[in-house]
């Protein structure tokens, strides 16, 4: 689809997360999304097989650490605007718009975490 005639990519560096990742991968899967990126940062589960069943693409990362998990996801990505988010179910992507709507006027637009 793409955001302005801009590509998006959502990135998620993942490390045993088998519980969560098809949830997370399913939430992002929005029109406003060209791509899902879950980076396997040497998972001994089953994250992998549930990211590529939710339509994922699924790179590896040998370097262990969420460090260089991060980095792969933000190389791998082939869209203008790239969202960074955790593969543990902590953010909500419906959320997503409200942060694009300031990408205009950024060159980079953060969110946190909201207790409930």
């Amino acid at each position: 689809m793409a955001y302005k005639s801009r590509r998006v990519s959502v990135v998620i560096p993942a490390y045993n997360e088998e519980k969560a990742i098809a949830k997370v991968v399913n939430s992002f899967n929005l029109p406003l999304v060209d791509e899902i990126v879950v980076v396997d940062n040497n998972c001994t589960d089953r994250t992998a097989k549930f990211a590529r069943a939710a339509g994922a693409v699924v790179v590896q990362e040998h370097k262990q650490g969420y460090g260089y998990s991060c980095r792969k996801a933000l190389e791998s990505a082939k869209g203008d605007i790239i969202i960074l988010t955790e593969s543990d179910n902590t953010f909500d992507a419906k959320d997503m718009p409200k942060l694009l709507a300031y990408i205009d006027d950024a060159d980079m637009v953060l969110g946190t975490r909201t207790c409930m």
